[in-house]
């Protein structure tokens, strides 16, 4: 498919709205994802047990910016952030993973980045689909990529004391196209959360209350 056009999908598909529940089934519930440019795709979580899963999909853009996810407490910090630095312009070192926690400042309002581990950046394919899981354990996160753990510290990342009922969200960021005529960004597609012990399902009228955020 050619380039042009599949950058007028991608500017047709952000602005379509809201997230939409695809499926609900006895393993996972997947929802399909379509959001406002400059919103971020989050999801509300509760009760994770040691061992659940947490997945999204995503068509990767060679020309986007870097991009990734973060684990979310009730007091709007992050827990596990791992952002893909693909590009020369995110860091000297990239291609890399960088991995981290973050807390707000309450005096200055500014983000303070802790607990920085860099790590090798998994094999994107321009244009192509892949799938992020996010294996929670007792202490520690492992991270897989297309059904692969990644190499390095994503590998077993350390919970640093943070315990599983403490997550409330989890959040996609980032993924805008770098400047450039023709650039395309990263194409949000769909969460996959383990049900069992998630709310009920939405034909019982008592659905997740979903919101976006610019």
């Amino acid at each position: 498919e050619p380039r042009e056009d599949r950058m007028k999908q991608w500017y047709q598909r952000r602005v379509r709205g809201h997230l939409t529940i695809l499926m609900i089934g006895t393993v996972c519930k997947l929802l399909l994802l379509s959001f406002v440019f400059t919103d971020r795709p989050n999801v509300s979580l509760s009760n994770i047990h040691p061992g659940d899963k947490l997945a999204f999909s995503a068509i990767y853009s060679l020309t986007a910016r870097r991009f990734g996810f973060q684990l979310m407490n009730a007091e709007g910090n992050a827990v596990y952030r791992l952002a893909f630095r693909h590009t020369k312009g995110d860091t000297p070192i990239a291609p890399c993973t960088v991995l981290s926690t973050w807390y707000v400042d309450a005096a200055t309002d500014e983000r303070i980045y802790e607990n920085w581990e860099n790590g090798p950046l998994p094999a994107f394919t321009d244009g192509e689909l892949f799938k992020v899981e996010i294996e929670c354990l007792e202490d520690s996160f492992k991270t897989y990529f297309n059904g692969a753990l990644i190499e390095g510290p994503a590998s077993n990342r350390s919970s640093y004391g943070a315990t599983l009922d403490q997550i409330t969200k989890l959040e996609l960021w980032g993924g805008y196209p770098m400047p450039g005529d023709g650039n395309v960004g990263i194409y949000w597609k769909s969460f996959c959360l383990p049900v069992a012990q998630h709310n009920p399902d939405p034909a019982d009228g008592e659905g997740d209350d979903y919101e976006e955020e610019a």
